[in-house]
């Protein structure tokens, strides 16, 4: 085998291993998603956020001008639902959309 088809089988080895290593390193990254609550004082309320696309994984309760975050990796296309307590009810009142190679998300409401 001649050194220039050797050279070239080694090039596109290389190519192919790096294009397959390179989209699982960039998003193993993950995004760095951040949740606060800003009902404020004047209609204060608890809330939290949902994520249906990891089998309904939760924050925690925030109370008004708290705050959670979290970095999520494995899912491309992912959805947050925010949900208020409304007189003992937890109702669902804001969804973002969002992607893992987004590297940070802010969803506030």
């Amino acid at each position: 085998m001649s050194a220039r088809i050797k050279a070239a089988l080694g090039l596109t080895a290389a190519g192919i291993f790096a294009s397959v290593l390179v989209p699982s390193a960039a998003h193993a990254a993950g995004v760095n998603f951040r949740f606060c609550n800003v009902s404020g004082n004047i209609n204060p309320h608890d809330e939290y956020v949902s994520f249906p696309y990891r089998g309904w994984f939760s924050s925690t309760i925030q109370p008004p001008g708290g705050c959670w975050s979290a970095n999520l990796t494995g899912v491309a296309s992912d959805e947050a639902v925010g949900y208020r307590n409304i007189n003992g009810q937890w109702l669902a009142v804001a969804t973002k959309y969002f992607s893992d190679s987004a590297g940070s998300v802010e969803f506030d409401f």
